[in-house]
C-alpha cells in the first residue's frame, strides 16, 4: 500500500508540468510540524500537499513552490487546489490552463459559488 502511494507520488513528480521537485520534500529544510506534513504529502495525502501550498504562500517570495504544491495537491485529488489553480491561471491570462484546472476541480466535486452577471438591473 505504501509502495503504491509512493509510486503515484513519483509518477506525479516526473511530470514536466508540475513545478515541484524532490528537494521540496527534504525534511532537513523544514521545521518539526512541517516535516510531518512533508511525510504525509510524500505518501500521497492531498490535504497535506494543500496545507504546504498555503504555507508556501505566506509572503516569503516562493510563488513557484506554492504553485508546485498546488499542482501536486490537484493531481492527488484536491478539488480546492485545482480550483485555486484555475483562478491563478485566469489572473495570469492563461485561459487554456485555467479551463483545464477548472474542469478538473468540477470533476473532483468542487461546487463554485454562482457568479454575478454583468448586466445592470
Amino acid at each position: 500500500m505504501v509502495a503504491q502511494r509512493a509510486r503515484i507520488t513519483g509518477d506525479i513528480l516526473r511530470r514536466r508540468d508540475v513545478l515541484l521537485f524532490r528537494s521540496a520534500f527534504d525534511p532537513a529544510l523544514a521545521p518539526g510540524a512541517v516535516a510531518e506534513e512533508l511525510r504525509l504529502a510524500a505518501l500521497g495525502d492531498a490535504g497535506a500537499a494543500l496545507r504546504l501550498a498555503h504555507q508556501a504562500s505566506d509572503g516569503r517570495g516562493q510563488p513557484r513552490r506554492q504553485l508546485g504544491w498546488s499542482q501536486y495537491a490537484s493531481l492527488l485529488g484536491s478539488e480546492q487546489a485545482a480550483y485555486a489553480l484555475a483562478l491563478h491561471y485566469r489572473r495570469e491570462s492563461q485561459p487554456l490552463l485555467a479551463a483545464q484546472f477548472e474542469s478538473r476541480a468540477l470533476a473532483l466535486g468542487f461546487v463554485p459559488l454562482p457568479s454575478l452577471d454583468h448586466t445592470r438591473k
